[in-house]
């Protein structure tokens, strides 16, 4: 490039960068971060690995022992003596939420349990499995192709045994449903269906059949057997969070339950914070966009 056309590309670039707007060169971008990525290894799953590139660097900022490596069809992830199966960018976003943004840490002086409603593939589990305070956690996942992932990523890790994970979700009635199912977006499988964005196009998704319980009589038990603990929920579940508190409610059992952590999806924060204010919960709501958001509820 002549010196004439690098004065002309100088001035416009100024002039662009001056309206607030930023050229950059994709090609040296895309090479620094194959760079970075390639002292792990991994070759079978590279492209799973380069698309969750912003959150592997995430992980390796606050976790400087993370190791990636290829694990059969999938990418196993370690940190801290913890072990995770990966297989989609949304599970490196999900360990990025739970392990650095840490969505669902709390500290208490007295020994708690767990209801741990929508466990996915196991994460949030595991991370609370790591606590000497927390005794035991139950975990529900209806998905059965899910589930089986959670088992695998539990059975890695050495306090699974606190977990107690069970094949099916919560609900106000017994029955089946059919879920949609994509195994790059488990986490958005649930009775919301079309309504999550992860599948309103029905791209790659297929059906799954699950078994829903009644979440007041499957909590019941639970519930008597662990009087002496506090008691802490966390419910990511799909759409069924309204339906369950419903249950819950209606059985005089939300009365029971100490802390509540939850994300509610399409419908609004309105009637689960009268639920939970007609238990005298104090109440912390935040909207995440428009159809989500998170609240915290303590007794």
């Amino acid at each position: 490039m002549d010196k004439k056309k690098r004065g002309l590309k100088h001035i416009l670039y100024k002039a662009i960068n001056s309206f607030g707007y930023k050229i950059s060169n994709k090609k040296r971008e895309r090479k620094t971060i194959e760079n970075e990525l390639a002292k792990y290894g991994v070759h079978s799953h590279y492209s799973l690995l380069l698309h969750s590139s912003q959150y592997v660097f995430a992980l390796q900022k606050i976790f400087p022992d993370l190791r990636i490596s290829d694990y059969e069809d999938r990418l196993r992830v370690s940190f801290q003596n913890l072990v995770f199966f990966v297989e989609s960018k949304e599970e490196f976003l999900i360990l990025k939420e739970i392990f650095i943004d840490l969505d669902y840490h709390f500290i208490d002086s007295k020994d708690c349990i767990i209801i741990d409603i929508g466990a996915n593939v196991g994460m949030t589990s595991i991370f609370f499995s790591q606590f000497d305070f927390i005794k035991k956690i139950y975990a529900f996942e209806p998905v059965l192709d899910t589930f089986e992932i959670a088992r695998k990523n539990l059975k890695e890790n050495k306090f699974s045994e606190k977990v107690l994970l069970k094949n099916f979700g919560l609900g106000k009635k017994e029955r089946e449903e059919t879920f949609l199912f994509s195994r790059r977006a488990k986490g958005n499988s649930g009775i919301r269906g079309k309504l999550s964005p992860s599948y309103e196009k029905g791209t790659g998704t297929e059906k799954r059949t699950v078994k829903i319980k009644n979440a007041s009589s499957v909590l019941t038990p639970i519930l008597a057997e662990n009087k002496k603990y506090k008691i802490v929920m966390k419910m990511d579940c799909e759409g069924a969070e309204y339906e369950i508190l419903e249950s819950l409610n209606d059985a005089e059992i939300l009365s029971k339950i100490d802390v509540i952590m939850l994300e509610w999806h399409d419908y609004g924060a309105l009637k689960i914070e009268k639920y939970l204010k007609d238990n005298n919960f104090i109440i912390f709501s935040r909207n995440l966009g428009p159809i989500s958001g998170m609240i915290y509820a303590v007794r």
